[in-house]
């Protein structure tokens, strides 16, 4: 009896010790998985925190110009140098404050050093490539927002014979084309109306000049993409197109802070600036263009624009043009303007404003009596802008639905790779 009292007890002592021994150890695993699930949700959810430190409306703009040249007789050493001098001297001296002004030699700068659309970084820059062809100079220009991960949008092309207009033309453009860039904070909107924080808005300077009500920007959504699949942890490589008409850039881009255009959404300026802020109106094709995928942050570049005729081609979702006698586009200044005259559209359904638009063109685009959608646009000179529509009454619905979808897909597979980091870090521990 006794000896059984005693086996008994010592197999309880020998469990006793197990449990501890394995509550010890699973307790340190879990103490470790809780600081690597929030080291993680740190990175993740603060990733923007550290460059957040200095108010942007202190810190002015750092703009970058590339030059591109084709090999030509006619730019010699000399001439390059003065027309990179006076470029250089003409830009710094009508930002003044607001901007520190570098030049680049292209053939000097890698490719590898050159911010690619959607990449965060510090700086804007402005690509001009400059060629001689038959008997004219041909300037082509664009921007490259880091500051948004937007660009410009299309090249700019310039033609001329004269040579000793090609400083002037490059400096009118390039003041044009500067975006001033500002930030929102969504959780603040009021019915349609945003409150914008400008980046180097504090600084002593006509900010009237570069931001006049009635201009428009564009919509940058600031996120964390993944940058490796989660089921084979391999570095997925970014393809980064520069415009219409550049060639793509491939290249691995580290898991920072991307930024990616709302597209059919934008931002027009109905007040003018003070204190650094302004105020703006959204103007959306879809009834809530917010709703979809996790954001940082939402920041915002103003748009080149201009005083021109709008023209637009609507297209079928196979990519042909949507062709039918019932189709009309009104081209509004405010959305809801029903007093505008329908336009008819040509065979290949272009459809042109009867008469020129400043800076942003509402365009309503109806079959029959019954409205398709309604498309902000800033306003281009010399471009066709393709609208896809169908025909079909709820087919907007659908195309918003996929697209919040796509948003989600988006999130779960960011929640898979947080997942599948922290599985590597416990393999580490």
């Amino acid at each position: 009896m006794q000896l059984a009292d005693a086996i008994r007890s010592g197999i309880v002592l020998r469990g006793t010790r197990f449990s501890a021994v394995v509550m010890r150890r699973w307790s340190a695993v879990a103490i470790r998985f809780g600081f690597v699930v929030l080291g993680t949700l740190l990175v993740w959810l603060l990733p923007a925190a550290s460059g957040q430190a200095a108010d942007e409306r202190d810190q002015p703009y750092v703009i970058r110009i590339v030059f591109d040249w084709m090999p030509h007789r006619h730019f010699t050493e000399p001439f390059r140098r003065q027309l990179v001098r006076g470029v250089h001297g003409n830009l710094q001296a009508a930002l003044g404050k607001f901007a520190r002004v570098e030049v680049i030699d292209g053939h000097q700068l890698p490719s590898e050093q050159r911010n690619a659309p959607g990449e965060l970084v510090p700086y804007k820059t402005h690509v001009v490539r400059l060629a001689f062809e038959e008997d004219h100079y041909r300037i082509r220009m664009q921007q490259i927002d880091g500051y948004t991960g937007l660009t410009s949008g299309a090249e700019r092309v310039i033609q001329t014979h004269d040579r000793a207009l090609l400083q002037r033309l490059i400096g009118i453009t390039l003041e044009r084309d500067f975006g001033w860039v500002g930030s929102f904070d969504l959780n603040q909107r009021v019915g349609d109306r945003v409150r914008l924080k400008l980046f180097a808005g504090n600084i002593e300077g006509p900010l009237d000049r570069w931001l006049k009500v009635g201009e428009v920007f564009a919509v940058a959504r600031i996120r964390t993409p993944p940058t490796r699949r989660p089921d084979s942890g391999k570095t997925a490589a970014v393809s980064a197109k520069s415009g219409s008409g550049n060639k793509g850039v491939s290249r691995n881009i580290s898991s920072g802070p991307m930024g990616e255009r709302l597209e059919g959404v934008l931002l027009q300026l109905v007040g003018p600036p003070l204190n650094g802020y302004c105020e703006c109106r959204i103007l959306s094709r879809y009834q809530d263009p917010f709703s979809g995928g996790r954001a940082l942050e939402y920041r915002c570049l103003k748009l080149g624009t201009t005083t021109a005729v709008v023209q637009v081609q609507l297209l079928a979702p196979n990519g042909e043009p949507l062709v039918s006698p019932n189709l009309r586009v009104r081209f509004q200044r405010n959305f809801g303007d029903n007093t505008v005259p329908t336009t008819v559209g040509n065979r290949e359904s272009i459809f042109t404003s009867p008469e020129p638009m400043t800076h942003l063109a509402c365009v309503q685009v109806q079959f029959g009596e019954r409205v398709l959608g309604r498309v902000p646009l800033d306003v281009q000179e010399g471009r066709i802008v393709p609208l896809t529509f169908h025909l079909d009454a709820n087919a907007d619905k659908r195309i918003e639905l996929t697209r919040l979808r796509q948003d989600s897909l988006a999130r779960v597979i960011e929640a898979r790779l947080i997942q599948s980091r922290c599985l590597e870090e416990l393999k580490i521990l």
